[in-house]
């Protein structure tokens, strides 16, 4: 049997696991070596032992089983799938979801981060053949590529590119360049090319979080903090509490600069930055539509109230440990999506318990909502839900 079975599966959050010389292998040969090196440090030999044991039970299908048993429990580049096509097939079938979008876990910070803009445009050229083609044998599996908005025209060009490979959802930072907004009229483009392939843009936990809270705070007297993983300090409790901040304000651009407004059919994700802030957003959202829509044209000019483009066009995933049930029953039942993280450790092994113990309350249509229909709309045309 399946992890999850009895009904329709959509997950909105997935990962591959990036080998070291993963994202430089799907680079042009001219600029390869420019590609910044994955910065793994310590966690390095665990991505080389994984590879030891991938080969093994290539050789060994006995070792596979003890994977295949319980698909759920192991993590990180150890996951049956982590990186190889093949074995993820397999955790699919195992897991039991019928569609899976697949972002990758480490490759948007070689781009975005690439002090060179022909560095950083190629390395997310790389990084979409490279997850088109981790993808490529199961259409189930639904390839996301990072885009740097650093220069437009290059942003709007890799952007075609990735549409034209097949992508199903491109990743953009929230946080803006130093010389335009997100929402600037140079970039409309862009988001014209993904409305008008169905296509959504996605935002979704990476390079801004060392970026969200100061780090003046990690200096509070207390050492050896590891965070909830277990590990260094990747995700603590303080992150946790801004962990969707960027995301809120950049969402809230795209509203007030009108973008959601020009572009109706452009759908949003909200993915791996929790669920929880989402009522006391769209509560402030109103508060600025009715007192600054006073003084500011763009906003006092929307026609439609600022929840309104939400439920018509954003779609959120909570964290499992986020009473979904109840973030339901404050804002309706369009905006929340499932998903698993598999495989990084934060989704936890039993996500889907975590989730039908909140959803216990709500009806039929609501978990339908949430477990394929808020996807379904969020994919839109671009996918094929019944293959």
């Amino acid at each position: 049997m399946p992890y999850a079975g009895g009904r329709t599966f959509y997950d909105a959050d997935s990962h591959l696991m990036e080998t070291p010389d993963w994202l430089a292998s799907f680079a042009d040969p001219g600029i390869r070596e420019r590609i910044p090196v994955l910065p793994l440090g310590g966690a390095g030999a665990l991505a080389e032992d994984s590879i030891r044991r991938a080969e093994a039970r290539r050789a060994d299908p006995s070792l596979a089983k003890k994977l295949e048993d319980d698909v759920m429990h192991a993590k990180g580049w150890h996951a049956l799938g982590a990186f190889d096509a093949e074995e993820r097939t397999r955790a699919l079938d195992l897991l039991g979801f019928h569609k899976q979008l697949v972002f990758s876990t480490f490759a948007p910070g070689q781009s975005e981060f690439a002090r060179d803009v022909e560095v950083s445009y190629a390395a997310s050229r790389a990084l979409t053949r490279g997850m088109i083609d981790f993808c490529a044998g199961d259409a189930r599996l639904l390839p996301v590529t990072f885009i740097p908005l650093t220069v437009p025209e290059r942003a709007i060009a890799e952007a075609r590119f990735a549409l034209d490979a097949g992508v199903k959802g491109i990743t953009l930072s929230p946080i803006p360049p130093s010389t335009h907004s997100i929402t600037h009229p140079s970039l409309h483009p862009l988001y014209a090319l993904c409305e008008e392939r169905g296509v959504p843009i996605l935002f979704h936990v990476e390079n801004e979080a060392p970026r969200k809270i100061s780090k003046g705070f990690a200096e509070n007297g207390f050492t050896g903090q590891t965070d909830f993983h277990g590990g260094g300090e990747n995700f603590t409790g303080l992150l946790y509490m801004a962990v969707s901040h960027w995301a809120e304000i950049a969402l809230a651009a795209l509203i007030f600069d009108q973008i959601l407004e020009k572009f109706p059919r452009l759908m949003v994700g909200v993915i791996e930055l929790g669920a929880v802030w989402v009522p006391a957003w769209l509560e402030r959202l109103e508060i600025v539509k009715d007192t600054f829509g006073r003084t500011e044209s763009r906003i006092r000019e929307l026609p439609m109230r600022p929840i309104d483009y939400v439920r018509r066009q954003v779609r959120v995933t909570p964290y499992p440990t986020e009473d979904v049930g109840r973030l339901i029953e404050r804002c309706g039942p369009e905006l929340f999506m499932f998903s698993s993280d598999f495989p990084h450790v934060e989704g936890g092994r039993n996500p889907l318990k975590r989730f039908e113990t909140s959803l216990a309350a709500r009806t039929a249509a609501e978990k339908d909502a949430f477990y394929e229909g808020n996807f379904a709309k969020l994919m839109g045309a671009s996918v094929s839900l019944s293959g």
